[in-house]
């Protein structure tokens, strides 16, 4: 094969790639954060078991994994996350409320650190030109939360494509 034939097929294999990359993209932008963690993201390790997964136990259809499975674990753990009441409608006032400077506050535990790493990733995979900025005393939070894009990253092939790399990790940085 020529080098040039070689070139117009991977430009070809890119095209298509691409354009595949922006269906899935509309897609997820369209049905917002909450079916993007509950359908499609991986729930991170160490995840307990959930407390009443054998009575929630179903099989059933993915369309973020693109086939029928369980929606625990056979230890209890869930699949994809599942997000508490409180958190789907905190969810929906920042995407639908058009909320735009939210502040939160709740207990040690309650999952603010995760919900802003499902904000971040839907927002960082679905919009244009989207970066992240911690500032301040939040280091710490913004490794959580690093640590969360990076696993998602990797076990999500889509995710990976947009993402590529965390270009920069969070430092503990003083002045």
């Amino acid at each position: 094969m020529h080098n040039d034939d070689a070139e117009k097929l991977y430009l070809r294999k890119r095209k298509n790639l691409n354009a595949d990359i922006e269906e899935w993209r509309k897609y997820w932008k369209k049905a917002g954060p909450i079916r993007y963690a509950e359908e499609y993201l991986f729930c991170p390790p160490k995840v307990p078991p959930h407390p009443d997964w054998k009575k929630l136990q179903t099989e059933a259809y993915c369309i973020g994994c693109k086939k029928i499975h369980k929606k625990f674990d056979k230890k209890g753990v869930p699949i994809h996350i599942i997000l508490p009441q409180e958190h789907k409608d905190f969810f929906m006032d920042i995407w639908k409320g058009g909320i735009r400077l939210v502040l939160i506050s709740a207990g040690r535990g309650a999952g603010k650190t995760f919900d802003l790493g499902i904000w971040e990733n839907w927002r960082l995979v679905t919009e244009d030109y989207y970066e992240i900025s911690y500032m301040g005393g939040s280091a710490g939070q913004g490794k959580v939360v690093q640590k969360y894009h990076d696993y998602w990253r990797r076990r999500h092939p889509e995710v990976g494509y947009i993402i590529n790399v965390s270009t920069k990790s969070i430092s503990n940085r003083s002045c």
